[in-house]
């Protein structure tokens, strides 16, 4: 279901990711923020760019997932509830990636 509820048109953080992957031809299944995690090359934030993984990280699990767009500014989706925006890049976010076939 690409992370997006069948009774919705929202899409949580993981769906956005894996549904824009899938349409690159760069993934072919549906995944979480932690398997987009465990997929990446890490980086450091200093070398983030735009297209990047930004990750929340505990206890080597990703729970959230969302995308650097520069100007320290990422889009992330989260359900129904704020849909799909743009946010500042906090320090909640403390692990970053990239994903293979952008390497």
């Amino acid at each position: 279901n690409n992370g997006i509820p069948a009774n919705s048109r929202a899409f949580d953080c993981s769906g956005l990711v894996t549904y824009t992957l899938m349409k690159l031809g760069l993934l072919t299944y549906d995944t979480t923020a932690d398997g987009l995690y465990k997929r990446c090359k890490p980086i450091t934030k200093k070398e983030l760019e735009k297209g990047d993984l930004c990750f929340k990280v505990k206890n080597d699990h990703a729970s959230h997932v969302g995308v650097y767009i520069g100007d320290n500014k990422i889009v992330e989706a989260y359900g129904r509830d704020k849909g799909v925006c743009i946010s500042e890049l906090t320090s909640t976010f403390n692990k970053f990636g990239i994903y293979p076939k952008f390497i």
